[in-house]
């Protein structure tokens, strides 16, 4: 993909993100064709919307972390999007439906890191990033369906728009993390006192193996731009945990 078409398929995802109207597959010229194409427009995108007054990058998001998730949208491994600033939240939020094209909320395990993690020292596996956490948290990913059937645009096209990411919100820090089993964890999600759904952190963490998130660190894969994560007071990394609202 050459630079004119990168710029125009972000050029048409930033004015969709900024007018807030959904956003339609990008015609073929400019529309990505794998993930690395579809970092570089994300990039380019993120760049854009921070010209614009819409924040700094605070961290990354991942989905597509388990398997289900990545044969609906035909992805091989997990893949990321942004997180930006001021969509992070600590303890609660509250959101108009106005803001959303259609709104979704997807519970999570959230894991901070208390250091920086230099990219010089890729593969990660579990053992080694974990020297870097110093909290775990629950969490919610509040998401927006900006493109309709999210499965039929693919995984490249929705990687360029970050995935439906559209605000994050933390629960208080858990230090003692390591004695936690992580994988048997049981999230549960409420609307007006009603349970809506339940999943385990099996859906996103191997009990006797690498978390199915760390895929992307041990094997950095197509799309990968060998960024080292830096720590601030609300840059977080994260790992979905319920298969039933996940991607």
């Amino acid at each position: 993909m050459d630079t004119a078409a990168v710029l125009a398929a972000a050029d048409r995802l930033f004015a969709a993100r900024i007018e807030r109207k959904p956003v339609e597959m990008l015609p073929e010229y400019c529309k990505p064709q794998d993930e690395t194409e579809a970092y570089v427009i994300q990039s380019t995108v993120h760049t854009r919307l921070t010209e614009a007054g819409m924040g700094t990058l605070a961290g990354y998001k991942l989905g597509c972390t388990n398997p289900g998730a990545q044969q609906m949208f035909g992805s091989p491994t997990p893949v990321y999007g942004a997180v930006f600033l001021p969509n992070v939240f600590e303890g609660r939020a509250e959101f108009g439906l106005g803001d959303f094209e259609k709104a979704g909320a997807e519970c999570e395990i959230v894991v901070r890191f208390g250091a920086d993690v230099p990219a010089d020292g890729a593969p990660y596996d579990r053992e080694s990033i974990g020297e870097y956490v110093d909290a775990v948290m629950t969490g919610l990913e509040v998401v927006n369906n900006r493109y309709g059937d999210m499965p039929g645009m693919g995984a490249p096209m929705l990687v360029a728009d970050d995935f439906a990411q559209f605000a994050v919100v933390f629960g208080w820090p858990y230090t003692d993390w390591r004695s936690l089993d992580l994988a048997a964890l049981t999230g549960r999600m409420t609307i007006d006192g009603n349970e809506v759904g339940t999943g385990t952190g099996a859906a996103a963490v191997d009990r006797h193996g690498p978390d199915r998130g760390h895929r992307r660190l041990r094997d950095p894969g197509r799309g990968h731009r060998g960024l080292p994560l830096a720590t601030s007071p609300k840059n977080e990394a994260r790992s979905p945990q319920d298969a039933s609202t996940r991607r």
